[in-house]
């Protein structure tokens, strides 16, 4: 069985579900506390197209997001619940992996 760093470079099992159904761990970042949020590339899209061309948005800081967050281990778990629907297994932290400063957390 190969580890989780050879599954990612190898593009097999990339995905949270994709790992789920294989019976793979899932890399949640650090402890898995550490905070995120749920977004849908259309709203994002929309929200980077009202800025395009806007004067008034020119050197200004915007931070698209919304109200409501949960940590990467509840998203496993979550993912995990709805997908697999028994035994929840343990999930691995990703400690062996470098630092980065943004965590792509993969659903589809």
């Amino acid at each position: 069985m190969q580890s989780m760093a050879e599954d990612m470079l190898s593009g097999h099992y990339f995905t949270v579900p994709e790992r789920l159904k294989a019976g793979r761990p899932i890399p949640v970042p650090n402890s898995g506390v550490q905070t995120t949020q749920l977004g849908h590339v259309k709203d994002l899209a929309t929200a980077f197209i009202q800025v395009l061309g806007n004067e008034k948005a020119s050197n200004q800081i915007f931070n698209i997001s919304g109200d409501k967050y949960v940590t990467f281990d509840g998203l496993a778990k979550a993912c995990a619940k709805v997908i697999i629907a028994e035994n929840i297994k343990e999930f691995n932290k990703c400690c062996s992996f470098v630092q980065v400063e943004d965590f792509s957390f993969s659903l589809i």
